[in-house]
């Protein structure tokens, strides 16, 4: 029989207790073709998660480098630029350094993922262990951390060693470097841009500053060297926002240990008005020792993103003109007015987002900037 139903009811005195099965050959066959389309489903949903989806959301690190750069500093709208700019790379150490510095990114962590980093000396033997469950603070983000040299076992360890590290368990990268015989050659212990061109007798290290404006007289490059040839020359390249050649110096040493502090003219020159993320390189004996980053900006052109005058009264208003013309005519004229022009430039984009997230904050600051005008449009009279 094509439709064949089977119905068994219980025949007892109690009516609560009866069961029906109902089995037709049609539904049987539409059951079953349905449990599979189900079942191929589920097995293309979790095929994917284990085969395809995992790999692709597992924490993972884009570059990973050991340096000497422990002072590697890099700024990008505010934030580490971890996966933009990085530090220059080295591949051998010597007995007189440090210490040599592992510094790596990741993507995809949790934080508060374990870390784990496990160096192995020349031969394979185990030399240290390090686990935290603090340094994994955010989701991508990069670390610079320290293997120390000089002073310690690694400085009579020369050959080959190898770093493994893992963040939750999962590996992350292997990282292999060299501590060669002998001593290396000039090194920088320090450095920064500065404002400053005064080193001083002490060589103290000067205030740093990595945003520079068309006003201002020079950008400078300060950094203290050790264990220099006397009278060797070492190359300071500066590189504009287009990575054109700007400007090239030759310097010679005169010490041994010391600092220098070479720069390159801004106001009045070519570069005030080239606005943008600028490169310094130092050369020593034709070997590239580092780089270092600093910002240009042309006040006239360059305006905060968002800038709070344009929030309040246009970009292109009556008021916003006269404020900027204040700005460029009267506040670029003395030290404190340049002072203020940078404290505007700093603090306006958060500022600005503070006035679009606040109306009563926005129309505070309207307040006081209406204040301001009418004391610039006094003294103008």
């Amino acid at each position: 029989m094509s439709d064949r139903s089977i119905m068994n009811t219980n025949s007892g005195n109690d009516p609560a207790f009866s069961w029906t099965m109902v089995l037709v050959e049609d539904g049987r066959d539409m059951y079953w073709k349905g449990l599979m389309k189900l079942f191929a489903f589920m097995a293309g949903l979790f095929g994917c998660f284990f085969l395809s989806c995992s790999p692709s959301m597992a924490v993972h690190s884009t570059d990973h480098m050991m340096t000497l750069d422990r002072y590697y500093y890099t700024n990008c709208d505010g934030q580490e630029c971890c996966f933009e700019i990085f530090p220059e790379p080295e591949s051998y150490f010597f007995p007189n350094d440090e210490a040599a510095w592992l510094w790596f990114n990741w993507k995809g962590a949790d934080p508060g993922d374990s870390f784990s980093m496990v160096t192995f000396a020349p031969g394979g033997a185990l030399y240290d262990r390090l686990a935290s469950d603090s340094l994994i603070t955010r989701e991508d983000g990069c670390l610079l951390l320290s293997f120390s040299i000089n002073g310690s076992a690694p400085e009579h360890m020369s050959g080959d060693w190898r770093i493994e590290v893992s963040i939750e368990g999962d590996h992350l990268f292997t990282q292999s470097f060299k501590i060669l015989p002998g001593n290396r050659d000039t090194y920088i212990a320090n450095k920064t841009m500065t404002l400053d061109a005064e080193t001083g007798s002490n060589c103290d290290m000067p205030p740093s500053n990595y945003v520079f404006y068309e006003f201002d007289e020079g950008a400078y490059f300060w950094f203290y060297f050790n264990a220099a040839g006397i009278g060797d020359e070492l190359r300071v390249e500066w590189h504009d926002s287009n990575g054109n050649l700007y400007l090239s110096q030759s310097i010679p040493y005169n010490y041994q240990n010391g600092c220098l502090c070479p720069g390159m003219y801004i106001s009045g020159h070519q570069a005030a008005y080239l606005p943008g993320r600028w490169r310094v390189t130092v050369y020593y004996d034709e070997d590239r020792y580092f780089n270092e980053y600093f910002t240009i900006v042309h006040t006239a052109g360059d305006e905060p993103i968002t800038c709070p005058l344009s929030l309040i009264y246009g970009e292109n208003s009556p008021r916003t003109k006269a404020l900027r013309n204040f700005r460029d005519t009267v506040l670029r004229r003395t030290p404190e007015g340049r002072h203020l022009i940078r404290l505007y430039y700093q603090w306006g984009p958060a500022v600005a987002r503070a006035m679009t997230a606040d109306a009563q904050f926005k129309e505070e600051v309207k307040e006081l900037t209406d204040a301001a005008l009418t004391m610039i449009d006094t003294v103008a009279e």
